[in-house]
């Protein structure tokens, strides 16, 4: 059975989404802050971890970049790691992706493509991108917003300040892209 660490400040997401990953066959362990996940990813061994970005006493990128220095120091693999999200901004996706996180997922979110998604991030495929590989980390953003996108199309041509963000962050990964590729 796989286990999963959930860490969201918001208790009805955090109990949700642990309810949810646990009927679905994970053994899912919630926190609602990330000096309590660390503590436990500290103490336990998981095969996924699952946070919020936007928490009140500590992000989900500095729960990640902690999570990433436990792992140097103590030899371990890196533990696959997916951010979630209510809020859209650009650098949230990109910042999780340097820091190797295998998704990205805006609240609210939709349960197939979250379970999609949970079971890309414990199974990968052999061809899936290399973690030190920047330039496949942007195609792989790039494929996140397209899925977004296309699930979302009605709600998002809707909405100017959701298309402005969608073609704002892919502006910003395109020209990421483009320098990594000069620096190389």
């Amino acid at each position: 059975m796989k286990k999963i660490l959930v860490i969201d400040d918001d208790g009805l997401v955090l109990k949700s989404v642990v309810k949810l990953l646990n009927s679905r066959g994970y053994e899912a362990v919630g926190f609602k802050n990330g000096s309590e996940g660390i503590k436990a990813f500290t103490a336990g061994q998981f095969d996924l971890v699952v946070s919020d970005i936007r928490m009140p006493e500590q992000s989900g990128l500095s729960v990640m970049k902690e999570i990433r220095d436990i792992e140097k120091r103590t030899n371990r693999p890196q533990t696959p790691f997916i951010v979630i999200t209510g809020y859209a901004s650009q650098d949230a996706p990109l910042g999780a992706m340097e820091l190797g996180a295998v998704g990205y997922i805006l609240k609210p979110f939709d349960y197939d493509h979250f379970f999609e998604t949970i079971q890309k991030a414990l199974n990968p495929t052999p061809c899936s991108p290399a973690k030190d590989d920047s330039s496949d980390r942007y195609k792989v953003i790039k494929k996140l917003i397209s899925d977004y996108y296309g699930k979302n199309a009605k709600e998002v041509s809707s909405s100017p300040n959701l298309r402005e963000f969608f073609d704002n962050l892919e502006d910003a990964i395109n020209s990421l892209e483009k320098q990594a590729i000069e620096r190389k």
